[in-house]
């Protein structure tokens, strides 16, 4: 009985063992595929080219073994570019004085792309002037020409290792004050951080707003903040869409990079409020951060 009993105990060892050595393989396999970084978010262009076509995303990943740095730019008019486009990193927006040169762009391609890929063993690439790429995380990244002409611009969030679950999705109902000078008014303002991409959407809808007047879209820290009144054309039947996508390479909203938002969840807490000609409220909503 005892070799039979003796067998039985080595044969469970064995299998304990070889358990221990699949989950400690299994861990370690997980443990690896954690430890990549990523860093992504969408190029904007810059307040007062709101109508134009640029657009292009800024990707940065590290792992124990490689750091890389990708760009990748579309839409700039054919012709623009005084002697291609070139990367620059700097610690505040448009000081283009204070920006540092990373290298320039190869572009334009057939379909009129641009893109930059550098990359670096075990630390940063050189060209980006740093020992590790988190360390440029909240660097302001411009893309411009040899004139220092800028066409975008973005803000390097923060490296995440699973950027998809950064992103969200989020809807909230328009408030109108009291008093209220379009009582009938309605509204819902959609949002949606695609964490992935690192690009942003905000779309507001109202209707039922008094007719006749110029209304337009504000984010601000407080829904009493004074701003500049609106410009834009009349609305007859009390209607009124506004929507930035930053995949489009348009801004969350005007001098959003400028006030150090890249992204909506950075809007977090703040107010969007619909404002006429004369500066008055006639809607408002708070921005949700993830859920």
């Amino acid at each position: 009985m005892m070799p039979k009993l003796k067998m039985q105990l080595f044969t469970k060892a064995t299998t304990i063992v070889s358990l221990l050595f699949l989950a400690y393989t299994l861990n370690c396999f997980a443990g690896s595929s954690s430890d990549k970084l990523t860093s992504v978010i969408a190029l904007q262009r810059l307040d007062g080219d709101e109508a134009g076509t640029a657009s292009g995303t800024v990707l940065i990943t590290k792992d124990s073994s490689v750091q890389e740095f990708h760009v990748s730019v579309a839409g700039v008019p054919q012709g623009s570019p005084a002697g291609g486009l070139a990367v620059f990193i700097g610690a505040a927006p448009y000081d283009t004085n204070n920006f540092i040169f990373v290298n320039t762009l190869d572009g334009p391609g057939e379909t009129g792309t641009w893109s930059l890929d550098l990359v670096g063993e075990k630390s940063a690439p050189v060209q980006l002037g740093v020992d590790d790429v988190e360390a440029l995380t909240n660097r302001f990244v411009m893309i411009a020409d040899v004139s220092s002409n800028a066409y975008l611009q973005t803000i390097i969030p923060e490296f995440v290792e699973k950027p998809a679950k950064v992103g969200y999705r989020a809807h909230v109902r328009m408030t109108i004050p009291d008093p209220a000078p379009s009582p009938k008014a309605k509204g819902i303002v959609n949002i949606r951080l695609d964490g992935k991409k690192g690009t942003s959407f905000v779309q507001t809808r109202c209707r039922g707003l008094s007719a006749g007047n110029s209304y337009c879209m504000w984010i601000v820290d407080y829904v009493g903040k004074a701003v500049d009144p609106c410009l834009g054309p009349k609305t007859p039947n009390g209607e009124f869409l506004s929507t930035s996508d930053t995949a489009k390479g348009e801004q969350i909203a005007i001098g959003a990079v400028l006030n150090d938002h890249a992204r909506i969840d950075q809007e977090a807490g703040r107010f969007i409020k619909i404002i006429d000609e004369f500066g008055q409220v006639h809607m408002w909503a708070r921005i949700p951060g993830h859920p």
